[in-house]
């Protein structure tokens, strides 16, 4: 069983001249303890609904919200509080008290709880050694860079051991190498603690870099979801080429549409995945179908540690020899997008 399964949940907010708009509309998802679950899409698509429906600070429209063996639509406030002990959650923005320093930030939900003062201390400065922040502990929000005010938001977080911690753009007003910190930081306490993470963000290399399975959602409902490389290697769905498309470094899809391939070549934009990504398979197939292949751009980029090379190029040729030549690439199962055109 699931260790969260959430099943046809969906929610509607009204506005104040009382129209109606649905964020969720059917949302099924099935996160296993453990996972570290990314759930992708642009603004507006509902990740953020969705996150607060989890941790029950929305309620669900309708649909069910099963944490282990707790539908958490149908609890009172009391069992919905003490659910709450086991989820973590952590903002784009921190949500630190400034007129409180470190240490006192992160003491805020075990005093809640009522510790005693020698257990909140001992907490304390475990989770300050565990986020590296054991030098800052007297130090107050506006004398910390972002990183450490959310390496502080994560201690927080943690402090009174929950099993589930929510991240809701987590990264987002963070720079890229303080990003990548975090994210180290998240999967250290992922392996360490057996932590589920649920991740919501627009950031493909948030989960390029440390999700093993991912849903991706659109106008209110999961437009696939599963294992993060065959999500990303094998999708046919326009959002998550986009997605995918974004780690790689490359020219605009703009510029590529206003390529003159009728004189320099037909243009091609290929994604190899797996071993296919390292290979030499478009020097053997230019020389077997006497095709002359250009390489305009090229890169790999690694998702769950599995390489997906990008190529822009231009084949050109007689004709039929470029049509077989594309066909082997199909056959290959490489990926052809046609900039300006339809994926085949």
């Amino acid at each position: 069983m699931s260790y969260i399964r959430i099943k046809d949940v969906k929610k509607s907010f009204k506005n104040k001249k009382g129209s109606t708009t649905e964020v969720l509309k059917g949302i099924d998802l099935e996160i296993e303890q453990g996972d570290i679950y990314g759930i992708i899409g642009y603004s507006g698509a509902g990740k953020s609904t969705l996150i607060r429906c989890i941790n029950g600070l929305e309620k669900a429209d309708s649909g069910s919200i099963t944490i282990e063996e707790s539908d958490i639509t149908t609890l009172n406030e009391k069992q919905l509080m003490s659910l709450r002990l086991k989820i973590g959650m952590i903002f784009q923005h921190f949500n630190l008290l400034r007129s409180k320093n470190v240490y006192d930030n992160i003491a805020l939900p075990l005093k809640y709880q009522k510790y005693s003062a020698d257990r909140i201390d001992k907490r304390v400065n475990e989770l300050l050694e565990t986020v590296g922040l054991t030098d800052k502990k007297r130090s107050y929000p506006s004398q910390l860079s972002g990183g450490q005010k959310q390496r502080v938001a994560i201690a927080r977080a943690l402090a009174v051991k929950p099993s589930i911690l929510l991240c809701d753009e987590a990264t987002s007003a963070l720079d890229p190498q303080t990003t990548e910190s975090i994210l180290d930081l998240l999967s250290k306490l992922n392996k360490e603690l057996n932590l589920t993470i649920i991740l919501i963000t627009h950031q493909m290399n948030v989960i390029q870099r440390i999700c093993n399975k991912v849903a991706v959602i659109d106008d209110g409902r999961i437009v696939e979801q599963g294992n993060t490389f065959d999500i990303f290697s094998k999708s046919e769905k326009e959002i998550t080429r986009a997605f995918l498309n974004s780690i790689f470094k490359g020219p605009s899809r703009d510029d590529l549409k206003n390529y003159p391939d009728h004189e320099n070549g037909r243009l091609l934009h290929l994604i190899f995945t797996g071993e296919k990504a390292n290979d030499s398979l478009i020097t053997s197939i230019a020389k077997s179908f006497d095709t002359d292949i250009n390489i305009l751009f090229g890169s790999i980029e690694y998702v769950e540690n599995k390489p997906i090379g990008s190529l822009y190029v231009t084949i050109k040729g007689d004709p039929k020899a470029v049509e077989e030549s594309i066909k082997k690439l199909k056959e290959q199962s490489v990926r052809i997008e046609y900039p300006g055109g339809d994926t085949n």
